[in-house]
């Protein structure tokens, strides 16, 4: 049996802002933590890399995004769990439109493939950053979503 390219990539990204959008629920600002680079900062971090990359790095959304990041660090759970849900939609909206993996964005290097290959390989990396951050904080990380 084959699973053809375009419902591998759906079935993995499904997973992928599953793992996301777990940690965006739990998402609580810790007044505790002054570093640069704890919860708050990598999950802004991972979610507007995520509506950066993953469809068009050329884009005018893109562009948005870099102006956003240029203003905000962090984003509150509130505002976290609506931008997510934008991004997410996204995403779908992109995977449903059934785009041509092997084609490049205008003016991009790497293919859709490769730039989705790349974001949930960097997500992954920051989701586990995540969980381990909450363990060593005392907390239970939550489960792990991935194959069953």
């Amino acid at each position: 049996m084959k699973t053809p390219i375009h419902d591998a990539v759906v079935r993995q990204t499904d997973v992928l802002l599953a793992n996301v959008q777990v940690l965006v629920d739990i998402h609580r600002p810790d007044p505790s933590d002054s570093s640069e680079w704890g919860f708050d900062e990598q999950l802004f971090h991972l979610a507007t890399s995520l509506d950066k990359w993953f469809v068009d790095p050329g884009s005018e959304r893109a562009k948005a995004v870099d102006a956003l990041r240029a203003r905000r660090k962090r984003l509150d759970p509130g505002e976290m769990s609506a931008y997510f849900a934008e991004v997410a939609d996204g995403i779908r909206r992109h995977l449903d439109s059934r785009p041509d993996w092997e084609g490049h964005p205008d003016g991009c290097a790497w293919s859709r493939l490769e730039l989705v290959m790349a974001q949930d390989r960097h997500a992954m990396h920051h989701v586990g950053y995540l969980h381990a951050w909450l363990k060593q904080r005392g907390c239970e990380a939550p489960a792990w979503k991935g194959l069953d």
